[in-house]
């Protein structure tokens, strides 16, 4: 009889478990619904804009075997400048490579001229020039005061009309005359 009752108590006690389980499920998931009916709209929009966002990366994704190829690649680069940069450094720290002379490290003073003292050379050179041309003009001026009937120049080089220019005889001269027989240009 003590094993009927316990019997009896254990299928009691597993009734009021199911019926709890039962109960607090279908509230449960009753709440789950309700709240994913409310909440679809922005699942659908977050769907959206995640497929949206990822498109460019789904495309890229179909050339995975050339990320692989440049990630290695840009790896094992990385990998083999460091290896050279340690190696050029401890060359130059054995041999003493980059140490610089005393006058090196002075600065080297600046021959030449500067856009100043350009400007200022270039200026002096035009006032001696309008200088000298005005010196010349109050020359022609006083020739041009001498009487009319003077000695005939002297046979110099220079021509009397423009000073400073050369005379040139008439047989060092070459005259071209036009051909009737060639039609040409040349």
């Amino acid at each position: 009889m003590a094993m009927r009752l316990l019997a009896s108590l254990g299928r009691f006690c597993w009734a009021v478990f199911a019926f709890i389980f039962h109960l607090l499920s279908a509230i449960l998931w009753s709440i789950v619904y309700t709240a994913l009916a409310i909440a679809s709209p922005f699942i659908y929009v977050g769907r959206l804009c995640t497929k949206t966002v990822l498109l460019p990366l789904r495309f890229l994704a179909q050339f995975e075997a050339l990320w692989y190829f440049l990630g290695v690649a840009a790896v094992t680069g990385a990998l083999f400048a460091a290896a050279c940069h340690l190696v050029l450094r401890t060359c130059v720290w054995l041999f003493v490579l980059d140490s610089q002379p005393a006058s090196a490290s002075a600065p080297i003073p600046a021959t030449g001229h500067d856009a100043i003292s350009y400007r200022a050379a270039r200026l002096a050179k035009r006032q001696r020039e309008l200088r000298k041309d005005l010196h010349q003009a109050k020359l022609g001026l006083l020739v041009a005061s001498l009487p009319v009937v003077k000695s005939p120049p002297p046979a110099s080089g220079t021509s009397a009309v423009s000073p400073g220019t050369k005379m040139r005889s008439l047989t060092r001269e070459t005259i071209l005359e036009d051909s009737d027989e060639d039609d040409s240009d040349w």
